[in-house]
């Protein structure tokens, strides 16, 4: 399949009906979770009541708050989300204005600040479908990473509710789609255009997913460094950069990201001297407000490897929380849900890893596999970057076992599991019956992956919805 060509009528119909499933999908839980704690369930998306509050001061007021106002700290903690980039909480603000202006309730304000998230998740999902395209020839092995990626219930979930991780990945998405177009298409206006969008979202969301940024700047540099034949007899390759193209193009990526996502860094460095990241004020916020409860396992005394050892279901649950966990870490399915899903994730990776090493022992890695071997090597970086900053967390600040702070990780990681399967098709074993089962794997997973939506929201987490129906709680007026 050619990642240009148009789209047949049956992909036209697949791709609608894809978008339309992910936003009612999408919709339904946003109109029906709870918008505050409900003991003793908790079936409220995790800290959306704290998260809100910016947008909440947006709509009253007309402009953004510093982050330090009494009406955006959070109760029991001291400080607030609007010390950490928050665009997408500005997109709501003034959507939720334009509401609140109107004479909109304050139900409608929170459907409102839900309904742009849902949106940003269904912008990502036609950006992934198109990614999908592009790193697979295959159509069936195309639809159901795009599938994957999408509808895992605990990504999903994250399109649902006021966060700022929704825009976030959708940054991301688009980051990856312009990389691959780089390399693919070569380097032009478009995927100049598409690089900038998804790194100023990404700068402008979520720190998490930060180690985006290292992997662009150096994929970027990679693209412009070519190996070629020396004019000496028997000197090998000569390594040579195209540096008028890539001083061209960077530093139109360079200018876009720092007209677009600059201003937020140097707000902090002006309101909270020279604090260019706010970390270091929410720090010394929350030491005030808790000078009792700064209790993280490093400031106790004890290792990681003793703090896992006191915890042994640690990656268990964090694995669990990845794929489903709704409400606040409180609404799961069943075990056997999970061992699905992780058969086919352990699965599929274990397959791609055995056809990476085996196409490394077979032959050597000369100077034309650079690249592709240096973009696996970026892609390996962004799947285990939110690791590494996930388990400093932990261990750091606060014990918090949810998979949802792994979500920046979902996209490489799916492409990798969806490769495994890929490269097993492409290798014809003697048995038809065993060719026929392989190439109809990616048709299982994609019927399993909506199976599972199905299950996690309409059959799981609905009837808990139901059973205390979110405008119980919100009052009418603001």
């Amino acid at each position: 399949m050619n990642s240009h060509s148009p789209l047949t009528k049956k992909e036209k119909l697949f791709f609608i009906l894809y978008l339309l499933f992910f936003f009612v999908t999408a919709l339904v839980l946003a109109l029906f979770q709870p918008a505050d704690n409900n003991p003793p369930l908790f079936s409220n998306p995790p800290d959306e009541h704290a998260r809100i509050l910016i947008p909440e001061f947006i709509a009253l007021h007309g402009y953004l708050p510093t982050g330090l106002e009494d009406e955006v700290i959070i109760p029991g903690y001291g400080f607030s989300y609007g010390l950490t980039p928050y665009l997408p909480f500005v997109i709501m603000g003034y959507a939720m204005r334009i509401v609140y202006l109107l004479g909109g309730s304050a139900l409608s304000l929170i459907y409102t600040a839900r309904f742009v998230n849902v949106c940003f998740g269904t912008v990502m999902a036609a950006v992934v479908f198109f990614l999908g395209r592009r790193i697979f020839s295959n159509k069936k092995y195309a639809m159901a990473f795009s599938v994957s990626v999408m509808f895992l219930p605990e990504h999903l979930f994250v399109h649902s509710y006021v966060n700022t991780e929704s825009m976030c990945f959708l940054g991301i998405a688009i980051l990856l789609l312009g990389l691959v177009s780089l390399y693919q298409g070569g380097a032009d206006i478009k995927n100049t255009l598409t690089i900038s969008a998804g790194l100023s979202i990404i700068i402008s969301s979520y720190y998490n997913a930060y180690g985006y940024i290292i992997s662009a700047f150096l994929l970027f540099i990679a693209y412009f460094i070519s190996f070629t034949s020396s004019e000496k007899e028997g000197a090998g390759k000569k390594l040579s950069i195209d540096h008028k193209s890539m001083f061209k193009y960077g530093f139109m990526i360079f200018g876009i990201v720092l007209a677009t996502s600059g201003w937020w860094f140097i707000r902090n460095i002006i309101l909270f001297n020279g604090d260019i990241f706010g970390m270091r004020i929410r720090d010394a916020l929350f030491h005030a407000a808790n000078p009792e409860s700064w209790n993280s396992y490093r400031n106790s005394g004890y290792t990681i490897m003793e703090m896992l050892k006191l915890n042994p279901d640690y990656f268990p649950v964090v694995l669990k929380t990845f794929f489903a966990s709704l409400g606040s870490v409180s609404i799961f399915c069943n075990d056997f849900y999970y061992i699905i899903y992780e058969l086919i994730y352990l699965t599929g990776l274990i397959l791609s890893l055995s056809f990476a090493i085996s196409s490394i022992v077979k032959r050597k890695c000369g100077a034309s596999g650079f690249k592709p071997v240096f973009f696996h090597i970026n892609m390996l970086f962004c799947i285990l970057m939110p690791a590494f900053l996930h388990m400093y967390y932990v261990y750091v600040v606060e014990f918090q076992r949810q998979g949802r702070y792994l979500l920046p990780m979902l996209i490489p990681l799916v492409y990798y599991v969806i490769k495994g399967y890929w490269r097993l098709e492409n290798k014809k074993f003697k048995n038809s019956a065993l060719n026929r089962l392989i190439k109809a794997v990616p048709c299982i997973i994609t019927v399993w992956v909506f199976i599972a939506i199905v299950w996690m929201v309409f059959k799981v987490a609905l009837p808990v919805y139901l059973s205390d129906p979110v405008w119980n709680h919100i009052p009418l007026t603001i």
